[in-house]
């Protein structure tokens, strides 16, 4: 490694060290203080080396990395050779500069799938550098959707949050509203949010009906304004459609014992995908 290099590593290290002997005793300001400082000490370094890297070759090759994997919007994987300094919150805020479209900028989030429940950073790891993943450690893009939940006309509408992909169709979003509030039978519109001394029945009134073939992109629910409304349905008004409906027990590997409601209309695949929400397992 070159003696330029190993100076400015050995100067942010002893600026770090210095900054490292905190009072035991100090005022929250105090903290905030060295935090700030360090983080500007780590950019520092990081900024030094991203440098010294576009024009040195042989330093590249010295530099510890991982090769991080990416899903993108569309469902597209990539992978991306990182070097260990770098911070997971640089690497993301690159990686939405020239993956993720401008219309879509604001919208993506980047997240980590476990189990089929896609759960977002927490502000403390987005600190860590790329040294704290394995190789191949997968992320993966995503976007929250505002639900309204009305379950009459006067009733104060109920709030659900849901992190969805880009491509969910609104089948599926639906299933998952349906599960997470033991909610038979519902029906979803695009809504504009924030619409102040409406009635839910005005609100509905002037709501786009979902088809359940249409998806997150289709619809453009991903702008900074739209949401869905839904509204429960009285088990009469759609006696049809859910007289063939019926609960389904499945048995798990280990024995579990869980139960899903389907419906006659609902493919299998559906029916896969949403057994795997409720009991938490990967994809097939």
């Amino acid at each position: 490694m070159s003696k330029s290099v190993d100076h400015e590593l050995n100067s942010t290290m002893a600026l770090t060290r210095t900054s490292s002997k905190v009072p035991k005793s100090f005022v929250y300001e105090d903290l905030i203080f060295h935090i700030q400082t360090m983080q500007h000490q780590m950019n520092t370094m990081t900024k030094f080396l991203d440098d010294q890297c576009k024009n040195d070759g042989q330093l590249r090759k010295e530099l510890k990395s991982h090769s991080l994997k990416f899903i993108d919007p569309y469902g597209n994987l990539t992978t991306h050779e990182c070097f260990d300094y770098e911070m997971i919150n640089t690497i993301f805020n690159k990686y939405k500069k020239d993956y993720v479209p401008k219309y879509l900028q604001k919208w993506i989030k980047i997240g980590k799938m476990n189990q089929n429940i896609i759960s977002p950073f927490e502000d403390h790891e987005l600190t860590l550098s790329v040294s704290n993943y394995t190789d191949d450690y997968q992320f993966i893009t995503y976007g929250e959707l505002n639900i309204s939940i009305a379950y009459g006309e006067k009733a104060p509408l109920q709030n659900l949050l849901l992190r969805v992909l880009l491509t969910d169709s609104i089948e599926k979003i639906k299933m998952l509203i349906q599960e997470l509030k033991k909610i038979k039978n519902l029906e979803l519109k695009s809504c504009i949010l924030n619409q102040h001394g409406l009635s839910n029945e005005q609100c509905w009134s002037q709501s786009q009906l979902l088809n359940l073939n249409d998806t997150v992109l289709s619809r453009k629910l991903y702008e900074g304004n739209c949401g869905i409304m839904a509204t429960v349905l009285e088990e009469k008004v759609d006696n049809q459609r859910f007289s063939s409906g019926y609960r389904l027990f499945v048995k798990t590997n280990r024995g579990t014992l869980f139960d899903i409601s389907v419906y006659a209309s609902m493919t299998i695949a559906i029916v896969k995908e949403l057994r795997r929400d409720v009991e938490g397992t990967p994809p097939e």
